[in-house]
C-alpha cells in the first residue's frame, strides 16, 4: 500500500511543470494558452529522442525547455503581431506541433528501457523530485518579484493601464507564454518504467494486474512484436523487467504481484 501511494505521489509531482506553466499563463497572464497541449508533448518526445541516444539528461531537459519556449514564442508572435485571437494562435501551433514532435521523433513511441538513471526506487524519484519542485516554484515566485514579473502581473490585470505605463505589452505577452511553455516542457516525469509482459493465453494473469492501480507500469500481451521486451519469453509466463533486469518468471498471480512489488519497492 505504501508504495501505492509513493507511485501516486510521483506522478502528481511529475506534472508540476505542467501546472506551473498554465498558471503563469491562465493566471498571472490572463491568457487562454492552448499550446500547452502541443509543447507537452515536444518536451517529452525531443527529451526521449535525446535520452535514447544516450544524451546526458540535463541536456535533454534544457534541450525541452528550449523547444517549449521557442514554441511558446510563436503562440505570442501569431497573437500580438498578426492579430490572432489567444485561442486561435494557440490552436494553431499545437496542430503544428503534433506533426513536428512525430517527425521529430520518427515514431509514436520511444521506449526507455535502456536507459540508466541515478534514482533506482520510487523512494529515490520522490524526494528528487520534491527538491525540484521546489525549486522551480521558488524560481517562479522569484521571477514574478522582479521587475519584469510586475510587468507580466500588470498585463494580465489590466493591458490598458500597463500600457500607459510605457510597458510593452506585445513584448511581454511573448515572453510570458515563450515561459509558461517552457516550463510545460520540462517533463519530470518518473520515466523509470516497470515492464510486465504476459506471454501466452494466461488470463489469470491479465485479471490481476487490471485490479490494481499500476500508473507506472507497462503491460505487454497478446500477438508477439518484434521488440527486446519479447526476446527470450517463453509462453504462459509472466516476466517483470525494471532498468534491464528482469526478476525470475512467474507462473501464477501472487507470484506475479510479489515480483511487481519487489521491482516498484526498489
Amino acid at each position: 500500500m505504501l508504495t501505492l501511494w509513493i507511485g501516486a505521489l510521483d506522478q502528481g509531482l511529475a506534472y508540476a511543470g505542467l501546472a506551473l506553466g498554465v498558471y503563469l499563463t491562465l493566471r498571472v497572464l490572463n491568457f487562454a494558452d492552448i499550446t500547452v497541449d502541443g509543447s507537452f508533448a515536444l518536451g517529452g518526445g525531443s527529451a526521449a529522442l535525446l535520452l535514447s541516444e544516450q544524451v546526458a539528461v540535463p541536456v535533454a531537459l534544457l534541450v525541452a525547455v528550449g523547444l517549449g519556449a521557442l514554441a511558446g514564442m510563436v503562440t505570442g508572435l501569431i497573437h500580438t503581431r498578426l492579430g490572432v485571437n489567444d485561442l486561435f494562435a494557440g490552436i494553431l501551433t499545437t496542430t503544428g506541433l503534433y506533426s513536428i514532435t512525430l517527425r521529430l521523433m520518427g515514431r509514436s513511441n520511444i521506449p526507455l528501457t535502456d536507459v540508466q538513471f541515478a534514482a533506482s526506487s520510487d523512494i529515490h524519484w520522490l524526494v528528487a523530485l520534491l527538491l525540484v519542485v521546489i525549486g522551480l516554484i521558488a524560481l517562479l515566485a522569484l521571477l514574478l518579484g522582479t521587475d519584469l514579473g510586475l510587468a507580466l502581473r500588470a498585463i494580465g490585470n489590466n493591458p490598458v493601464m500597463a500600457r500607459s505605463n510605457g510597458i510593452s505589452t506585445r513584448r511581454g505577452l511573448t515572453v510570458g507564454i515563450a515561459a509558461g511553455n517552457a516550463l510545460v516542457a520540462v517533463h519530470l516525469r518518473h520515466v523509470g518504467t516497470t515492464e510486465v509482459v504476459v506471454s501466452g493465453d494466461r488470463p489469470d494473469l491479465l485479471d490481476a494486474l487490471r485490479r490494481r492501480w499500476l500508473p507506472s507500469v507497462v503491460i505487454a500481451h497478446g500477438e508477439r512484436t518484434p521488440s527486446p521486451l519479447w526476446t527470450g519469453r517463453n509462453d504462459d509466463r509472466a516476466y517483470v523487467c525494471r532498468g534491464n533486469e528482469c526478476l525470475a518468471p512467474s507462473s501464477t498471480p501472487d507470484d506475479l504481484l510479489a515480483s511487481l512489488r519487489a521491482a516498484l519497492g526498489g
